[in-house]
């Protein structure tokens, strides 16, 4: 997997190991050939060892007898394991090899080659220079995200906006549809085009923008895109009508899914519509080639629901912006009301009912010369504000930019008392400026904090435990500094960078590759026949073979 998320070749150093080059290939070879050329030595005939041309033979002999060699001998060497391990935990960004790989005179012995760890941006090597990237082939991706990420600040917005932005960078051709009213989408983002389809406001939160469904132009300028791949965002109304263009269209689907309903519906006391949730759910999922969720726990409540298919779209966090040298004694006023010398708590997000942010007025009741700071917006601010009436709490709106970066380091603590929180991308914001959280134990937020080790986690409901937590960080000051220091180091090993390179080279391959074996007929089914399969297989066979003899009878078709 490791080779696929950071594509790169080796110089003349690596390649020129037995002092010859590669005619084919020209001295450059792929990171899996070197890393498993040292086991080819043992299972290759002498005849092949001893060729001049000895790297062309090996990759001769590796493709005539895949099949027998890979069972035999495919297992990965123990570096090139533990490389892939770590990536999959999110404590490595990639690996490379040094060029000053030991090789012995004698033809029949190889030691094994050296590697070189990756951390982040970091390469922990004199050789740097000598190895060169190379940049993965581009796709056309159409993304169709609703509700629309640029009418509201949330992290489902940021996250889409930063997936873009490292897309630019690698090269993709991304087309955006999202839904509009009165012009509140932008026409471009980053260089890539946006159309924009009727669409109106959500009752309960007007800057979340819906769409009735998928039009003529939708239609007319996905056709004429011609992407590799749709990436839509779930849920929404628009998924169904995109469940069949895109199946009519012949074009792989990948679906994410962002805001769990089954929970919302609980929460605003719908809990009987909670079977029809996952049955709507379900009726859609089993007809993508993918499925992503934002945190694990979803990812296995799914999977126990019936969606087959579902992977983890990994989490990230620009530890660039939010960091503690934004700490600032003037935010730090205004979001104590001029009393910067009390301790400072503050929530961020969406100002909703099913943040359950009315449970935290108890924590006065443990700090009495606590200041509470919400910062953000949403339809439950007037109710929130009465409230806290006569209470040192301060409602500073939306805020974005440097403001925001300096309103999370000014604070002693982040409380996250949402308990429908898929991911929770305002956690890993707080862990990132240097900040003590103590949230929930439920939804996605155990995956991003770690008990008693990057943060503090109480069971939902217990609020007598969180004031606890809370007056233990504002007295306790060596043990809240142990904890920002450990939660700064956990959210500097997820970058935006990396997670669109494993969206984009992992997951989009992966739903390519599910669409191209398993789709009868480009019709939305949830599985395939074998004998389907056998036929298209025959068919392409029986293509080519046509193809080849009609070319030797002198004809060019």
């Amino acid at each position: 997997m490791k080779d696929e998320l950071l594509g790169f070749v080796f110089p003349s150093a690596v390649s020129n190991n037995r002092n010859f080059v590669c005619p084919v290939c020209n001295g450059n070879t792929t990171a899996r050939f070197a890393l498993f050329i040292d086991r080819w030595n043992s299972a290759l005939p002498h005849s092949v060892r001893s060729s001049p041309y000895y790297f062309l033979q090996c990759w001769r002999y590796a493709r005539t007898r895949k099949r027998k060699f890979l069972l035999k001998y495919g297992n990965p060497t123990r570096e090139y394991l533990q490389s892939r391990n770590a990536e999959l935990q999110g404590h490595a960004s990639g690996f490379r090899m040094s060029s000053s790989s030991p090789i012995d005179s004698d033809a029949d012995k190889v030691t094994p080659p050296n590697y070189v760890y990756v951390s982040g941006n970091n390469v922990n090597t004199c050789c740097e220079s000598s190895v060169k990237q190379k940049n993965l082939p581009p796709r056309r991706v159409a993304m169709i995200i609703e509700p629309s990420p640029f009418t509201h600040v949330s992290g489902y917005s940021n996250r889409f906006i930063e997936t873009l932005r490292y897309m630019k960078e690698a090269g993709d051709e991304v087309l955006i549809v999202v839904p509009e009213v009165l012009g509140s989408a932008p026409r471009e983002i980053f260089g890539f085009p946006i159309v924009n389809i009727p669409g109106f406001q959500f009752a309960l939160y007007p800057n979340i923008v819906l769409s009735s469904g998928a039009y003529v132009d939708f239609f007319s300028a996905l056709y004429r895109f011609k992407p590799h791949i749709v990436h839509l965002a779930t849920p929404g109304f628009l998924c169904f009508a995109v469940l069949n263009w895109v199946r009519f269209l012949r074009i792989p689907l990948l679906l994410s899914y962002h805001t769990h309903l089954p929970m919302y519906a609980k929460k605003y006391g719908l809990g009987f519509l909670e079977g029809l949730c996952w049955r709507l759910i379900r009726y859609v999922h089993v007809r993508a080639d993918l499925t992503l969720t934002v945190s694990p726990q979803v990812c296995k409540e799914m999977e126990e629901k019936g969606v087959k298919n579902v992977q983890l779209w990994r989490k990230a966090v620009d530890c660039n912006r939010f960091h503690p040298k934004f700490r600032s004694l003037s935010k730090r006023k205004l979001l104590t009301d001029n009393h910067p010398s009390h301790p400072l708590v503050i929530y961020v997000g969406r100002l909703g009912l099913e943040k359950n942010l009315l449970c935290l007025k108890e924590l006065f009741n443990y700090i009495p010369n606590m200041c509470l700071a919400f910062i953000g917006d949403g339809p439950f601010v007037t109710q929130l504000k009465d409230h806290y009436q006569n209470t040192a709490t301060v409602f500073t709106g939306l805020l974005s930019g440097q403001d925001l970066s300096e309103a999370f380091a000014s604070a002693d603590v982040f409380v996250m008392p949402s308990e429908t929180e898929t991911l929770g991308f305002v956690v890993l914001e707080a862990m990132a400026s240097g900040v003590p959280v103590v949230a929930t134990r439920s939804g996605g937020i155990p995956d991003l904090v770690q008990h008693e080790i990057t943060g503090l986690l109480y069971e939902p409901g217990d609020i007598v435990t969180c004031g606890l937590y809370v007056r233990r960080l504002v007295e306790d000051q060596f043990f809240a500094r142990k904890l920002s220091t450990q939660a700064r180091k956990e959210a500097e090993n997820w970058d935006w960078r990396t997670a669109t390179a494993v969206l984009r080279n992992t997951h989009y391959r992966r739903a390519i590759h599910h669409f191209r074996n398993t789709r009868a007929f480009g019709l939305s089914l949830p599985r395939t026949l074998s004998i389907y399969r056998w036929f298209r297989r025959k068919y392409i066979s029986w293509k080519e073979q046509f193809h080849n003899k009609w070319r030797l009878s002198g004809f060019n078709p």
